[in-house]
């Protein structure tokens, strides 16, 4: 079985360890972020197949770490989580490349449904 690695960008520490223990049952690797930096000191060191990241982040917000982790690895699957959905913020992160935008609070199944979506797609 191929291990997907996932790299987890968020500024709330309890949201990412909650996400990262559910999808680590669902058997996906999972690396964790806080900001911007992180998320940019990790990617130099391993390969992700699939980001999820929080758009208000302090400092440089989710759109910008999906830029940076596309130009790392522009296979890469983005999927943008908020807590302030709207129509513009979700047209926004479309054209910046990410495959999808999910707001919160979200049932932790339809997370994975959405990383599974994006999973297949790349296979195709």
């Amino acid at each position: 079985m191929d291990l997907t690695n996932i790299l987890i960008v968020d500024d709330e520490e309890e949201f990412r360890n909650f996400l990262a223990a559910f999808l680590k049952r669902s058997q996906f690797v999972t690396h964790l972020a806080s900001c911007y930096e992180e998320a940019e000191k990790i990617s130099k060191k391993r390969f992700f197949n699939l980001a999820l990241i929080d758009l208000s982040m302090p400092g440089k917000d989710g759109i910008e770490v999906m830029k940076m982790l596309r130009k790392n690895f522009p296979e890469i699957s983005a999927i943008i989580m908020t807590g302030y959905g709207s129509i513009e913020t979700a047209v926004t992160a479309m054209r910046n490349g990410a495959f999808d935008y999910i707001t919160k609070p979200f049932n932790p199944e339809e997370i994975l449904l959405t990383i599974n979506r994006a999973l297949e797609m790349k296979k195709l």
